[in-house]
């Protein structure tokens, strides 16, 4: 039966008590709802974030973080392709990436699963770093860089897995309804 006819056949009464009003919650009761995959990727990027700033007095530290189309290409700091996903370049750069993440996080990570959504969001974040490699590779050259970014020119952030989430999200809430 449908919502309608459910609603129907308890009577008006469990119309006015389905629509009303949830008690708020504590924000101590929100954060106990998150779940703990996402939240621990929030954390991780957000301590890799202090990490990049802590070590900017050190300019060659970015290299071991932050993703560098020719550097991959020569066979140096391959880690990087997982590693850019936890760095971010600015402070509104980690906010807006981290509130994204925890809202398609949190409802991904409840759909498919703690470790399907762990290995999607690598996994994504992998293969736009290696995207945006071979992009920057083929049309980072001349008017190209302004859009892919050039071949010498650092990479960071999670924009790729987060996308990859977002895409799960729209194949998966429509089969749902039906």
């Amino acid at each position: 039966p449908s919502f309608a006819e459910e609603v129907m056949a308890r009577g008006n009464h469990s119309l006015r008590s389905h629509f009303q009003r949830a008690p708020r919650l504590s924000l101590k009761e929100r954060i106990a709802r998150w779940k703990g995959m996402t939240l621990l990727l929030v954390l991780t990027c957000v301590i890799s974030f202090v990490m990049f700033i802590v070590w900017s007095v050190w300019p060659e530290s970015i290299a071991w973080s932050a993703l560098q189309p020719d550097s991959i290409v020569q066979g140096n700091a391959i880690w990087t392709l997982v590693t850019h996903l936890f760095v971010h370049g600015n402070p509104l750069h980690l906010v807006v990436n981290m509130m994204v993440l925890l809202s398609l996080g949190m409802l991904c990570e409840r759909l498919i699963g703690k470790y399907r959504f762990v290995w999607l969001y690598l996994l994504a974040g992998v293969s736009a770093g290696a995207l945006s490699v071979l992009a920057a590779l083929l049309w980072g050259d001349g008017r190209g860089a302004s859009v892919v970014g050039s071949p010498e020119e650092y990479m960071v952030g999670a924009s790729g897995a987060i996308f990859a989430l977002a895409g799960v999200l729209m194949v998966l809430l429509p089969r749902l309804r039906s």
